[in-house]
């Protein structure tokens, strides 16, 4: 419009300043960087995730030994001694299990307990071994597929800890 002055008046529109040419260049990236920083981030719990699984595990088989040195048995050869402790300790009663009961995995986890003997199979004082294998799911599967962690059954992720403990 012009004016009685003859001066242009400049309407609102043509008040704002003009539209950088790569204004959606940031959108652009982030929509490709996206997947790839959530991918990274869930690897990173995944990653956490197992690292607590596998101090829990270790705690657990540490539980379970120490449970089982705790009851005085004389040697590993008194099987009607050692034979009730290791199946206790096998079961869902164990101290293992128990223990990874906290955390919610006792049904993935599987625990093997032994009396460890000396080479001419008498020892006053048994050794106990207890193994604990738990396989727990990941939140993403590629951790296991790309075996950047141990692979359980199915897409599952796989620790194992074991503890030994001399008895009294």
């Amino acid at each position: 419009m012009i004016g009685a002055m003859g001066l242009i008046l400049r309407t609102a529109a043509s008040r704002r300043p003009p539209r950088a040419p790569d204004a959606g260049a940031a959108a652009v990236e982030m929509a490709l960087l996206l997947p790839m920083l959530t991918m990274l981030l869930l690897g990173m719990f995944d990653y956490g995730k197992y690292m607590y699984v596998g101090i829990a595990a270790q705690q657990a088989a540490r539980e379970g030994a120490r449970e089982m040195s705790r009851a005085s048995v004389g040697n590993c050869a008194t099987t009607a001694k050692v034979n009730p402790l290791i199946a206790t300790e096998q079961g869902s009663t164990g101290a293992a299990k128990l223990f990874m009961n906290q955390i919610g995995l006792s049904t993935a986890t599987t625990v093997t307990a032994t009396c460890l003997t000396t080479a001419n199979g008498v020892s006053a004082n048994p050794t106990w071994q207890v193994s604990l294998q738990v396989d727990f799911p990941p939140l993403i599967g590629y951790m296991t597929t790309a075996n950047l962690m141990p692979k359980g059954a199915g897409t599952t992720a796989r620790v194992k800890a074991k503890f030994l403990m001399r008895g009294n």
